[in-house]
């Protein structure tokens, strides 16, 4: 990443600069121990070194390369937006985020390391479970992944999900707010509380469209991300999300119907960008149309 040094930043040092351009400390600390980590007009430098007006100050972001676990033949939809910085991905419903026990290279991060000048290191911004697909961001490098992290932990970049429910939502329009907590006695499902208790989660949404027999398409924008959240607000109101076998949803589907449809977020550059992914296949044919 390169930067020319404004006549204002004139005498500040690198950590400085760098600093006010809110890079962290942890990064600051990984480039000064990299050969060439940090350059002054091509000249390898320290954070204490003096910038001047018109100066190139770049740092060098790349990880140490690593087999890739997968070959190279990548669907033809992975792959939304890409540069320098971020990666932007269709996840592909039933294939899991990150490798755990019993997923060992079959995962996103095993797809995404195989690709043609893939990032090194898998850093997912974002998550989405096993069976949700749909826009994932990933950063490339630690620069983006800290700017990124900030923008998620301080709810600066919005989402929006599509997910079909059983029956029609009544007001067809509204903000779901609850507690999450972990239900009792489980490690994975989740149960919808009181005001006050467990981790707070607010979701608004909105009715797309209603069929005959009554499956509905809603449009969701979660304000928190705690897990499950969307599948446990849903259901807790008698609105589980068809396929949902974790939270009692009709097996219409092999998985449960929801779809990360659009993801906004402000760049490590600065500049806003907005990706979207099409309702998929499997999700449209509920409803016996090709697409919404």
């Amino acid at each position: 990443m390169r930067w020319i040094i404004p006549p204002e930043a004139d005498g500040q040092t690198v950590k400085d600069f760098l600093r006010d351009l809110t890079v962290s400390a942890r990064t600051l600390r990984y480039l000064k121990d990299k050969e060439n980590g940090i350059t002054q007009n091509g000249k390898a430098v320290t954070v204490r070194a003096v910038l001047r007006a018109g100066d190139e100050l770049s740092l060098s972001f790349e990880d140490t390369p690593c087999p890739p676990s997968l070959p190279s033949d990548l669907p033809s939809d992975l792959v939304l937006y890409e540069d320098e910085h971020i990666l932007v991905l269709n996840k592909p419903a039933g294939m899991p985020t990150h490798p755990s026990m019993g997923h060992r290279g079959d995962t996103l991060s095993d797809l995404v390391l195989a690709m043609d000048g893939a990032p090194v290191v898998f850093r997912a911004v974002n998550r989405l479970d096993r069976g949700t697909s749909g826009v994932l961001l990933v950063a490339r490098n630690r620069y983006a992944a800290g700017h990124l992290s900030r923008e998620m932990a301080e709810g600066r970049i919005r989402k929006e999900y599509l997910a079909v429910v059983e029956r029609p939502i009544s007001p067809t329009a509204g903000t779901m707010q609850d507690g999450i907590a972990r239900e009792e006695g489980s490690i994975i499902r989740r149960v919808a509380c009181p005001a006050g208790v467990g981790d707070y989660a607010e979701t608004d949404y909105e009715t797309v469209y209603t069929a005959q027999g009554g499956l509905t398409l809603v449009r969701l924008f979660p304000k928190t991300g705690r897990t499950h959240q969307l599948r446990v607000q849903l259901a807790s109101r008698g609105y589980p999300i068809v396929g949902d076998d974790l939270y009692g949803g009709a097996p219409i589907l092999a998985r449960q119907a929801l779809h990360a449809a659009a993801l906004s977020f402000c760049h490590p550059n600065g500049h806003e960008v907005t990706a979207k992914c099409d309702l998929p296949k499997d999700m449209s044919r509920i409803f016996d149309k090709e697409s919404l």
